[in-house]
């Protein structure tokens, strides 16, 4: 009896500071991120060979319409979507985009091309020259030809005004940006194109690298998290003078996957 309740209060206080403990552990390796509410997948071709299936988690929570439009487009539940379509213009280190479902090369699908048209590899020490144009400040790290074809170019996609699609989002032509609280945090961020503010519809991209000059600009909604080794054999392949990849890479299937839980994608700065 008498060595009881000596040892009771120790044993008290150390059942107390495990608990504290691990309280703490669990609050210090909380993930922190948006969370993955649905996901879809691309299965992808690269000429008569088939790659993989790319899968990318959605962040319905935070942008629930941009990933309502791209869920839909990708089970095609309209009557119109990715099955079909190719990742049509590539640029190593950057990003592939795709997504255009009704002209196949980065004209249809969204109003505009989505960057400086044609892209070189980034020149620091050499500026542009030509007037301020609105997508001067999505380029700044890449040069372009100093005249008026290319700013031309840079602004139409190669186009006139008049001759390029129109946008196939399930909203209409095109929908608003619905929010920028998503930023592109590095490699496997999905993100809509855009002609500009409020201009989006059908096309996408996949970042290669850190674009932070795209924040705020182009509104993200999803991470790949399975098939980045398809990502960059698109990445890899040869292109043309517009980055347009010489071989085909075609999304063969797509639809969607149901998540039961949502999970977190961690993000160091959230």
């Amino acid at each position: 009896m008498g060595p009881g309740p000596r040892l009771l209060l120790p044993l008290l206080l150390c059942v107390g500071l495990g608990a504290v403990v691990s309280s703490s552990g669990a609050e210090g390796f909380r993930k922190r991120g948006p969370s993955v509410t649905a996901k879809v997948f691309f299965d992808v071709r690269i000429g008569d060979r088939d790659v993989g299936r790319i899968v990318i988690g959605l962040f319905g929570k935070v942008v629930p319409k941009t990933v309502e439009n791209f869920v839909a487009l990708a089970t095609g539940e309209k009557g119109y979507g990715y099955k079909g379509s190719k990742f049509h213009r590539v640029i190593k280190d950057f990003m592939i985009q795709g997504g255009d479902i009704t002209a196949g090369d980065g004209t249809g699908g969204n109003v505009f091309a989505f960057f400086p048209f044609p892209f070189t590899k980034p020149k620091p020490k050499i500026k542009p020259v030509y007037e301020p144009s609105p997508l001067k400040s999505r380029a700044k790290e890449h040069s372009c030809k100093d005249d008026s074809t290319s700013l031309r170019s840079m602004e139409f996609g190669g186009l006139t005004s008049s001759s390029i699609s129109t946008g196939v989002s399930i909203y209409g032509e095109t929908f608003p940006d619905e929010n920028f609280k998503l930023k592109h945090y590095g490699i496997g961020w999905v993100s809509m194109a855009n002609a500009g503010p409020d201009t989006n519809g059908s096309q996408f991209f996949i970042t290669l690298t850190k674009p932070t000059w795209l924040d705020g600009k182009h509104v993200v909604f999803g991470k790949v998290i399975d098939g980045m080794t398809v990502v960059h054999s698109i990445e890899l392949q040869a292109t043309d003078g517009h980055d347009r990849p010489l071989t085909n890479c075609s999304i063969v299937n797509s639809g969607k996957i149901d998540v039961k839980t949502p999970f977190v994608v961690e993000v160091a700065d959230w």
